[in-house]
């Protein structure tokens, strides 16, 4: 009995000895530094040692400054802010080590439709850590305590929070509701300091689609806001970002590549903002898996549709009209999502063209339309796996007509007809599994199509002879794309991915046929049909590791194509250092290398806008482009500032040899030259938001120059994208969550063109002939670019439908934007040079309903 006594009074006397050491009084503390500092000071104060590995406290930073507070609440505090644990051992020694986790994902859901939200930010509280979720609404959270508090922000929907016990849990469902515009800006003001900044640059000048001509509401309108952005110029189709050609954006759809993104000779995109979820810009050492193009990727990810309900959107504007519809097949399981969408300006303006030209024995009429059709099934057996169907269907197409009747005594009658015509078709599948809350899988197949077709009939009818005559060249591109991808979280600090593809491509670069016939002849020929067949393989490794305030990502893609008699193998390594200086700052260093092994050649010999895409060969080296860019950005509670740098060394550039014929020689690789190029700059954006009032605002200077040996005697000249200076600003004003004032503003440099210096007549075969001139390339800027818009929305919520109204004008001061120069003659019969512009100062008008 005296034995049990004795163990019991010991027992006793250690648990109050470990009692009084957990009371221990701190009067004041101040942590500033690493958590070994930070330990050694407590250490000082209260006599207790404490046991850890140094690994484990020497890169650790952590801010706690108390006064009169106790041993055990600084401890406690440290074990929330540096996710380790501890335990006593005795009195006076105090073990430190790793918390124990367990990692959990979860979907985002929008509360109304169940549609998945992306590129939302989740963050557990308190902590400096977070995740973005993916396309698909999908996350992964490494959590070590035994309860979680979660903040999830997007603009578009309330601030969510979400707590729960880590017990049991392995999927979390969350959903969020859309908010009013001035709801987005109390939510962003009171939380700005919560929210981590993104590696990646989300697409959010404004919370608003930008109205662009004719009121239409282009979801890529706001990318060219962005620094770094710019068009091509007037009347060409594509983006031209940090200096490279439009070839070297990689546009994707729902993970599928598009090839011609641009409706009306660039006018406006093929993603009409009602059916777009989100859109991702990555131009810094963008992700491995996508990384076959020089300058950037736009990743676009389509709405799957309503789980719940059906929805119609009906549109009807001066340029456009459009229908939508969307709702579930399977409650809750299975969606469909369809749209279509036309311009009808030929519809409106052929009668009347027709009506002018009645009583004249001349006739001429010109249409021009545009039209796209979307269409998306989404698939969600259960909560691990979802599978999801995208197609697409688009173009332009210009048709011309003219007739000549006259009534002279041979009846002559004379035709010419004419069409050119630009056409996407994709269709994809992908399968997106959760094997566990560590591996993510997708599976993906498509099938990517474009084409090109111009066509020219001529005939004249008399009484004794006739002739016809009609003529059509074909360029076109058509790819079929495996992929397969892992998302693997090896622990809380490493999260790899890696995947491999392959692509099957068949060029068409030109194909041109000639038809003749005459009553004293008769010819039917092809001139020219080639195909090219090619393969490209990949596989890529990439990590993304995480440290105190910041992460690293780094890895390398390695890609072999196949092209006729030669094999390419590239390897394409990047690397993306991240580091928070502090919850409101951010440095980002990015150093990347690509390779691309396909090219966009335009073609200067027409006065059309006919674009052929070719493969590299064995003469034609893949283009490859060296990166290095920084930026830091700087976000207070109603302002975020970022300022970056770049710089891009590029070989292999392509440039089309001045005077070859490249649609008609069969020859066409000795009429491409290659060499090398560089482009550098400097981006600027701000953003700034009040209550009723936000602005953002972007400053981007760029040089882009090409060195080619056979192209101004070999010595470096100005490229054609190259523009020094642009500016995008928009203002929105707000007075009410339903009624909103936009202005918009852009200016841009005028790109380099190459115009004769000397103009003569000589005499060859005893006719006149003009000869011209070219002393350098590109030897004239054309005038810069700009134009002011402004326009009205108005949202109501009626009984049984909400509806919204566009209206406003473009081009507000009639800037006559030059896309065009020729030579002409003045007054005096004089040579010289003229500048043709199109779109003047136009209204906007746009009216939809959604039920």
């Amino acid at each position: 009995m005296r034995l049990a006594y004795c163990i019991l009074f010991l027992i006793l006397g250690f648990v109050v000895s470990a009692q009084s050491t957990t009371d221990i009084k701190i009067n004041s503390l101040d942590c500033k530094s690493t958590l070994h500092e930070c330990l050694d000071g407590i250490s000082q104060k209260t006599s207790v040692k404490f046991n850890y590995k140094n690994d484990l406290v020497n890169n650790v930073k952590l801010r706690i400054k108390k006064s009169n507070t106790t041993l055990l609440e600084v401890l406690d505090e440290i074990r929330n802010q540096c996710e380790v644990d501890y335990t006593f051992v005795n009195k006076n020694l105090v073990s430190v080590f790793e918390q124990k986790g367990i990692f959990i994902y979860g979907t985002l859901l929008d509360a109304g439709s169940s549609d998945r939200i992306a590129d939302a930010t989740i963050q557990i509280s308190g902590k400096s850590r977070s995740v973005v979720t993916d396309k698909n609404g999908l996350f992964r959270l490494y959590v070590t305590n035994d309860s979680v508090d979660l903040i999830i922000y997007h603009p578009n929907y309330q601030l969510g929070r979400s707590k729960f016990l880590v017990e049991g849990k392995r999927h979390l469902l969350i959903k969020l509701d859309p908010v009013t515009r001035l709801n987005a800006v109390e939510v962003f003001n009171n939380y700005s300091s919560e929210i981590s900044l993104k590696s990646f640059d989300q697409v959010n000048p404004s919370n608003t689609d930008l109205p662009t001509l004719g009121g239409e509401t282009d979801a890529l309108n706001n990318v060219k806001l962005l620094p770094g952005v710019n068009n091509v110029t007037f009347g060409e189709q594509g983006l031209v970002v940090r200096g490279g050609g439009p070839d070297q954006n990689y546009t994707l759809m729902d993970g599928i590549p598009v090839y011609n993104t641009f409706h009306l000779l660039g006018l406006y995109s093929i993603f009409n903002a009602s059916i777009v979820n989100s859109i991702k810009l990555h131009k810094d050492a963008f992700p491995s898996k996508y990384n076959s193009r020089l300058s950037s990727v736009v990743d676009v990810s389509l709405k799957n549709g309503n789980k719940k309900k059906t929805e119609l959107i009906a549109d009807i504007g001066i340029l456009s009209s459009g229908i939508a519809l969307n709702g579930p097949i399977i409650k809750k399981k299975l969606s469909y999502s369809i749209s279509a969408r036309r311009t009808y300006a030929d519809v409106l303006t052929t009668p009347l063209q027709r009506l002018v030209d009645k009583n004249e024995p001349n006739t001429s009429t010109t249409a021009l339309w545009s039209y796209d059709l979307f269409a998306k099934l989404h698939f969600q057996p259960n909560k691990n796996n979802q599978v999801s169907l995208t197609a697409y269907n688009g173009g332009d197409q210009l048709n011309f007509n003219t007739q000549l009747e006259l009534n002279d005594d041979k009846s002559t009658v004379e035709r010419s007809r004419g069409a050119i015509g630009w056409r996407n078709l994709i269709l994809g599948i992908n399968w997106n599994s959760t094997l566990s809350s560590r591996v993510f899988l997708t599976l993906g197949a498509s099938t990517s199509g474009y084409n090109l077709k111009f066509s020219d009939e001529y005939s004249l009818t008399q009484k004794n002879n006739f002739s016809d005559n009609s003529s059509s060249y074909i360029n076109g591109l058509q790819e079929l794309r495996l992929a397969a991808d892992l998302d693997i979280a090896w622990n809380k600090k490493n999260l790899l991915k890696t995947g491999i593809g392959s692509v099957n491509y068949i060029f068409s670069p030109f194909e041109r046929r000639y038809f003749s016939s005459s009553n004293l002849n008769f010819i039917d020929t092809t001139l020219i049909s080639h195909q090219i067949s090619s393969q490209e393989y990949y596989i890529y490794v990439e990590n993304k590791s995480y440290f105190q305030g910041g992460n690293i990502v780094y890895g390398v893609r390695v890609a072999q194509f196949n092209t006729t008699k030669k094999k390419y193998v590239r390897f394409q390594p990047k690397l993306l250092l991240i580091q928070n200086i502090s919850k409101i700052s951010q440095l980002r260093f990015g150093l990347s290398v690509a390779n691309q092994f396909v090219h966009l050649v335009p073609n200067n010999n027409l006065g059309l806008p006919v674009d052929i895409w070719l493969p590299v060969t064995k003469t034609l080296k893949p283009m490859s482009a060296t990166q290095l860019s920084s930026k830091y950005t700087h976000r207070l509670q109603k302002i975020q500032l970022e300022i970056g740098i770049f710089s891009k060394f590029y070989t292999n550039i392509l440039e089309h040899e001045t005077g070859s014929q490249l649609l008609t020689d069969d020859n066409w690789e000795e009429n491409l030259l290659s060499g090398s190029g560089r482009s550098y700059g400097l981006e600027v954006g701000a953003k700034y938001t009040l209550a009723k009032l936000s602005m953002y605002s972007s400053y981007t200077l760029s040089r882009s120059k090409r060195t080619i040996e056979n192209i101004n005697e070999g010595l470096e000249y100005l490229s054609k994208y190259d523009r020094p200076h642009s500016v995008s600003t928009i203002i929105e004003y707000a007075w009410t969550s339903e009624d909103k004032l936009l202005l918009s503003f852009s200016y841009a440099s005028g790109n380099p063109i190459t115009i004769p210096t000397a103009r003569y007549i000589t005499i060859v075969n005893g006719e006149e002939v003009v000869v011209e001139e070219f002393e350098k390339i590109n030897n004239f800027r054309l005038p810069s670019t700009h134009h002011l818009d402004i326009s009205y929305l108005r949202e109501r919520s009626h009984k049984r439908f909400n509806s919204k109204f566009i209206v406003g004008v473009y081009n507000v001061y009639n800037r006559l934007n030059p896309f065009m120069v020729f030579i002409g003659i003045n007054k005096e019969a004089e040579p010289t040079l003229k500048l043709r512009s199109y779109l003047p100062i136009m209204p906007m008008l746009k009216y939809s309903i959604q039920i």
